[in-house]
């Protein structure tokens, strides 16, 4: 019997390939499908609930205030270190809210902070896929989905900071500092609690520093180009003293650790509080900087993003438990490698890991709820930070996780 032919053999190779690749756009496909499916459900039920209920419209009113304030002259920040709590700039956002009917204008405002929340996600996970070798934007959407409900429903701009972070984090991953940088201050301009990511950014991604820098003077300038320079620099003075009343409300009852020993009756001197905030701040920036130089672009950047926003959440002074929307990306990921692991090896694959990150997700979507039923006499704030608690252990579990399977990739 004669053998087969080099070439017979090079044509059923090239078959097997193209089936393969085929199947794998196929899986990309269908999963993207799901993924999108999982956004615009959440955009369904929101607009429900508000047509259905208009008048538990969330935080959008401080915001439309703010837009009619700033139209007539009057001042954007009170005393009290509540309502208004972003840059003068930010009020060009809020036009979609002065449409009528007022439902319109709520719903419109909805599909731009889910829909920038969803982009982030679809990007992050775009790039997460280049590790765990297959798609999770699916898994990633129906956490990020769930995660997301209250905010939604409030309409805070939570969501669409977190958004443009997590495109941050994937431009600064593919080298497009420009990029990167713009999608940082794009955050600035929504909420300034983006500041620390844009911190860490800068540390990770030094070349993102004069982008970032530029951006945010325009940001700062702009305002005086189209209002009185004194109306401006009262509302500059007013955004500083808003800051400062953060740091006095820092033991009150938020959804962060100090907020946790507040609420259990052990609130901290502020001279802990902030040790404990800046040792964690440069405890974090130590874990990114390792996860930068010792893993590829695309877990560096996933790193990055999981630990910065785990820090944000548990020592931010004003965190609530809808903020906690912003680790979705990092409880998906968990799923996704506790239930398939990375590489075709599977490599990291752990049930027990699957299902504790999911209990964390539920514990934090429903953290007033079962809160309130386990502690009935204490505040509702404290299950959220907890379990974000043990996210960020798995966070950092996942830095050394990523330096053996980057190894794998780079022997495969």
């Amino acid at each position: 019997m004669q053998p087969a032919p080099k070439n017979s053999a090079s044509a059923a190779d090239a078959t097997d390939d193209e089936a393969s690749a085929a199947g794998r756009a196929d899986a990309f496909a269908s999963d993207a499908r799901r993924g999108w499916a999982a956004w615009a459900a959440l955009l369904v039920f929101v607009a429900v609930v508000l047509a259905a209920v208009p008048e538990r419209s969330g935080v959008t009113n401080v915001y439309r205030d703010a837009l009619r304030h700033s139209r007539c002259g009057a001042d954007l920040y009170g005393t009290s270190g509540h309502g208004f709590l972003y840059l003068p700039a930010s009020v060009s956002l809020y036009w979609p809210l002065l449409l009528t009917p007022a439902v319109l204008g709520e719903i419109a405002w909805r599909c731009f902070t889910v829909g920038t929340f969803a982009w982030g996600t679809w990007r992050f996970s775009r790039l997460a896929a280049e590790h765990h070798g297959r798609p999770v934007f699916a898994i990633l959407s129906v956490v990020g989905a769930i995660l997301a409900m209250p905010g939604a429903r409030n309409g805070q701009t939570t969501l669409p900071m977190a958004g443009l972070l997590m495109i941050a984090v994937v431009e600064a991953a593919g080298g497009r500092d420009l990029r990167a940088g713009l999608a940082a201050v794009g955050s600035l301009l929504l909420k300034p609690l983006s500041i620390p990511a844009m911190l860490l950014l800068g540390a990770c991604r030094p070349r993102t520093i004069p982008v970032m820098a530029a951006g945010t003077a325009v940001l700062l300038a702009a305002p005086y180009l189209v209002a009185d320079r004194g109306w401006i620099d009262r509302q500059y003075t007013g955004f500083w003293h808003v800051l400062e009343l953060s740091e006095r409300l820092s033991n009150d009852p938020w959804a962060t650790l100090p907020g946790v020993a507040a609420v259990w009756g052990m609130p901290l001197p502020s001279t802990i509080r902030h040790g404990l905030s800046l040792t964690a701040a440069a405890i974090t920036l130590a874990g990114c900087l390792v996860a930068r130089r010792s893993v590829r672009p695309a877990e560096a950047a996933t790193t990055i993003y999981s630990l910065t926003m785990l820090w944000i959440m548990l020592f931010s002074p004003r965190t609530e438990n809808n903020t906690y929307a912003c680790v979705a990306p990092t409880l998906g990921l968990a799923i996704a490698t506790g239930l398939h692991g990375v590489g075709p090896a599977g490599i990291g694959r752990s049930k027990p890991r699957a299902w504790l990150s999911i209990l964390a997700a539920a514990a934090i979507i429903g953290s007033y709820e079962l809160g309130k039923a386990i502690a009935p006499n204490v505040t509702p704030v404290w299950l959220a930070p907890v379990a974000c608690l043990f996210v960020m252990l798995d966070a950092w579990r996942g830095v050394f996780f990523r330096r053996r399977t980057d190894a794998y990739h780079r022997s495969g």
